[in-house]
Formats: structure tokens, C-alpha cells, sequence
């Protein structure tokens, strides 16, 4: 497998390549030039900025695209290394050439997003590293409904009920999420839950957090409470940073998507900040509560936000 970005594609086949049309013509004829497969990155690609940026793969009968938003920052240094690198350890591990170049194409934009500020000029990117074990956000978790079971919160608790999840790191699907299963429920004037912490016990949050993993690496935890225009006036007053998203400006084609529109809703709302704020909410609509996230690096962190929150109320 060749993996050329857009300067040295048009090198080795003398074309101006400025469109992802242009990039399939040139992956064709560097196919023809007697390899197995190629892959041309997309991050010199003219508009990229606007549109994210875009690799084409073709393996000599197909055209397959790979897209990610794209990350402003001049720390760039190695993002090709790392690409190439990921790419051959999932061959390696008997992917096909179609899921070894999706998850090089997600581990790179990981370590571009997670890049960091060192020395002069373009600082190096970052690879993400699982760090954390299942018994670690179980055990977390733990810890952190202790501390809040030993509280009069229940009336921070919606009609829905609430759950608090942390996400192992570089999670990508809702079994790496651990979270309470039943929910968190209100009893009297505090809460309770029904069994101890479990990956896969949770579906609405575990997408919140996983829509919150694409932009932020460190952020891996997140509960839900509920709605009221006091909660949202304390928050602010108390320093959170606070962002909402209107339901009503969702797309049609995600309100069927059982889970969707909360992903949908975080990442229009980071797409837009740039940046993990304390709070996430909505005011709701057709058959939804409306409802507050409250966001963190743990979930120790996040008990501490809503007790903080509970206190100012």
C-alpha cells in the first residue's frame, strides 16, 4: 500500500490535484504504476478547512472516501509516520485494507487533536494510549456514586432519571462506556441505583461521551440531570461554561436514530465552541425532556460539579 499526501501524489503523477475528484484520477494512475493499493491524504487539499479533510483509498476496483472535521493547530510534526504506522499494524492484525486505513485515518486525528505546543515551529502530534483498565472506570464510577448517594440530590434528578458514565480511554463504542444499569433513580429527597456499574449499561449518555471523546481525549465522563432555568442561572453564576443546542434545528434524517440526536446535539455544539464546556443542554421537544449535561474528566469530577451546582441552588 502507497499512502501519498496531495505534494507528493502530483510529483509522482504530474497532475494538479485540488478536488477529491482529482485525487480518485491520480490514485488510479498511481494504482497503475504496479501497486497493490493506494491511499492519498487529503490534509493540502484546497477547502479543506471548510469541508474537513478527505483520503481517498482505492484498491483497483473500488473508490472509498474517509473523512474527519478538520483540527486547526500548526502541531502537525508526524502525522504521516503515525498514519503509515497505524495503518501497517492493522494489516498486521488481519484488518482489511478498508479497516486498516479507517482506523489509521481515526488514530491520526486523534493524535492531531490531542497535538501538543513544544519547542519551535509545528509541535509533535500525540497518540492516543489506552491508559485506563475496566476495573478503573468501574471502580471510579464507585467511588463517585458514594459520594453522591451520601447526598440530598434527588432533586436534581429528571422524569427520565439520570446515569453517570466514564468511558475507558479512546473508547469507541458503548461497551467500552460503563455506566449504572436501571439508571440512577430518585428515592425520597436522595438517589439510589440498583446494581453496581457495568460497561454496556448505558445507551443515551454512552453517546454523549463517545461524541465528546472525537474532540476531547481527557474528557470521559458525563451524567445527566434535570432541566430548570434556575440550574442553568446557578451554573452560569458560579463560573461553569455553559452550551445548548436546539433540538428544532436537527436534521430529519437523525430524529429516527434512537441515541442520534444526542450525538448530533454535542457535536454542533463543540463544532461551534471549540472547546468542552461544563454544561450541555436543551430545552427539549416533541416527546424529549429537557435536560442538562454536566461534563468531566471523571467521574469524581463531575459528582464534584453537581454537588457544586446542588449547593448554589
Amino acid at each position: 500500500v502507497l499512502t501519498p499526501n496531495i505534494p507528493e501524489a502530483e510529483s509522482l503523477t504530474q497532475m494538479n490535484i485540488r478536488s477529491v475528484a482529482a485525487m480518485k484520477k491520480a490514485a488510479a494512475v498511481i494504482f497503475d504504476l504496479g501497486v497493490k493499493n493506494v491511499v492519498i491524504k487529503g490534509g493540502h487539499l484546497p477547502g479543506r478547512k471548510s469541508s474537513g479533510s478527505t483520503d481517498v483509498l482505492y484498491d483497483g476496483k473500488e473508490f472509498y472516501e474517509f473523512s474527519a472535521d478538520w483540527i486547526e493547530t500548526k502541531n502537525t510534526h508526524g502525522t504521516g509516520c503515525t498514519y503509515a504506522s497505524a495503518l501497517a499494524a492493522g494489516l498486521a492484525q488481519g484488518k482489511n485494507i478498508f479497516q486498516a486505513v479507517e482506523q489509521a485515518k481515526r488514530m491520526v486525528t486523534q493524535a492531531i487533536g490531542q497535538s501538543l505546543c513544544l519547542g519551535h515551529g509545528h509541535g509533535p502530534v500525540n497518540v492516543p494510549v489506552n491508559e485506563t483498565s475496566p476495573n478503573e472506570c468501574l471502580d471510579g464510577l464507585q467511588m463517585a456514586m458514594n459520594i453522591l448517594t451520601a447526598t440530598r440530590c434527588g432533586q436534581l434528578i429528571p422524569e427520565v432519571q439520570s446515569n453517570l458514565v466514564y468511558a475507558e480511554a479512546g473508547a469507541e463504542t458503548e461497551s467500552q462506556v460503563a455506566g449504572f444499569p436501571g439508571r440512577m433513580i430518585r428515592f425520597r429527597d436522595g438517589v439510589r441505583v440498583l446494581a453496581n456499574p457495568e460497561f454496556g449499561a448505558s445507551q443515551h449518555i454512552a453517546h454523549i461521551v463517545l461524541a465528546v471523546l472525537k474532540h476531547d481525549s481527557s474528557h470521559r465522563s458525563v451524567m445527566n440531570i434535570k432541566y430548570s432555568e434556575k440550574i442553568i442561572d446557578v451554573c452560569r453564576r458560579i463560573g461553569f461554561a455553559v452550551e445548548s443546542f436546539d433540538r428544532a434545528d436537527e436534521p430529519a434524517e437523525n430524529k429516527n436514530k434512537d441515541g442520534f440526536s444526542l450525538e448530533w446535539g454535542v457535536n454542533s455544539v463543540l463544532l461551534r465552541t471549540r472547546m468542552i464546556p461544563d454544561i450541555i443542554y436543551d430545552r427539549g421537544g416533541w416527546g424529549k425532556e429537557p435536560m442538562v449535561r454536566v461534563l468531566g474528566r471523571n467521574p469524581v469530577e463531575v459528582v464534584h460539579k453537581v454537588l457544586t451546582i446542588l449547593k448554589h441552588l
